[in-house]
């Protein structure tokens, strides 16, 4: 081969190569952004806090002088378009079965409703989304949160005002407290879905001493020792039921489990965080649904906690069974009865993420825009942090 032939050759094999590293590249590209795509949900959720809590101020201001009532309509109804762009996320970008069991016809009927369930991760606070919308209550959620996340920029602030309550744990809790604010509730007649976890924390079989805590807890009182749930607290719950005696129909008792939860060995391992949740990592989430009547629960504390215990004790059950290697169970993998699948079509949240989506580009479009983004960034989580701490 001569001269020119060979470098004829060696500009082919140049371009070859050129055009395979370069494939490479956008390979990795593509693998590396397919690996944290978690994190355009997380930017749109809490990069729409700003603007979200700008609306929120706009509403304040201009129903300010109106009866509370228009206020409270408007309010409910922004955090409904606010939670469907969240559902959109939990649901569609992250491709979940939902599967209910149970008493699935409480989701046709809308009325006001204490919500319980096991708590095991952050995801745990969009299956109340899931079930909430169902029956026209997504803005009717309100929250019993830890004091720690009233520090939260903006949403710690907004909570508070949208009627959720921050409790401290332990022996800084205050129960009388937590009366009055329940009390306000109904007061105010407000139509309400209640958010409460009784374990007081979240399950972990990777902390063991949280394990131990709880199952000393229920040595101390006499009960039985949990293995798949915590031993439930009671004081919260008592509280919320004596103040709103009359004003709420029902409680909800709700038991999460999460596929993929188990490791080759079959021991049950954490439940997954939000990353790997928006990653699409969790198959499907199973919702064991119970509807029970105010007037069956025990009003007096002592004997609301054995009562509550006895609830947590069939969910423990029906824990134990899930994540049973017995094939032979027939609630091995599942929970008890027959699945109904819950759907949410794009019309019912694409809008929302459309709205806010919009919104904010044409804010940040231009530079006065992104100044002023900045600035309301920074100042507005100034000054929730400095009125809640006032307010605290």
């Amino acid at each position: 081969m001569d001269k020119g032939n060979r470098g004829h050759w060696t500009k082919i094999t140049g371009y070859a190569l050129t055009l395979i590293n370069n494939f490479i590249l956008m390979l990795s590209i593509i693998v590396h952004l397919h690996s944290i795509r978690w994190a355009i949900p997380a930017v749109v959720m809490v990069g729409s806090a700003p603007f979200f809590l700008g609306l929120w101020g706009g509403i304040r201001l201009v129903t300010s002088i109106l009866p509370r009532k228009c206020y409270r309509t408007g309010d409910d109804y922004l955090y409904t378009i606010y939670q469907r762009m969240v559902i959109f996320f939990f649901y569609h970008v992250s491709g979940v079965e939902l599967l209910a069991y149970g008493d699935t016809d409480l989701l046709k009927k809308k009325e006001n409703a204490i919500f319980i369930c096991n708590h095991q991760n952050t995801v745990d606070w969009a299956v109340a989304n899931f079930l909430a919308v169902k029956q026209g209550s997504l803005g009717h959620l309100r929250y019993i949160l830890k004091d720690g996340l009233k520090f939260l920029p903006f949403f710690g602030p907004y909570f508070k005002q949208h009627g959720c309550i921050y409790i401290k744990r332990g022996g800084k809790f205050d129960q009388e407290k937590l009366k009055r604010d329940v009390a306000v509730i109904k007061d105010k007649k407000e139509p309400i879905w209640l958010v409460i976890f009784p374990e007081g924390t979240r399950y972990n079989p990777e902390i063991p001493k949280v394990l131990e805590r709880s199952r000393a807890f229920a040595r101390e009182k006499g009960l039985k020792e949990l293995t798949n749930v915590l031993s439930p607290r009671t004081k919260a719950l008592h509280a919320c039921i004596e103040q709103l005696a009359g004003h709420v129909d029902v409680v909800y008792d709700i038991t999460i489990a999460y596929s993929n939860t188990k490791d080759s060995s079959g021991q049950r391992i954490p439940a997954p965080p939000m990353t790997d949740f928006l990653l699409g990592k969790v198959s499907k989430l199973h919702l064991n649904l119970e509807r029970i009547a105010m007037q069956d629960i025990p009003k007096e504390e002592e004997r609301l906690q054995t009562w509550l215990h006895r609830l947590y004790e069939r969910k423990d059950k029906i824990m134990t069974d899930f994540y049973s290697d017995d094939v032979s169970l027939p609630n091995a993998g599942k929970f008890p009865g027959d699945a109904q699948q819950i759907t949410f079509k794009h019309r019912q949240t694409l809008p929302c993420l459309l709205f806010f989506t919009t919104c904010i580009g044409l804010i940040l479009s231009t530079p006065e825009g992104r100044i002023a983004y900045g600035k309301f960034c920074v100042f507005g989580a100034l000054g929730g942090w400095v009125w809640m701490a006032f307010r605290s």
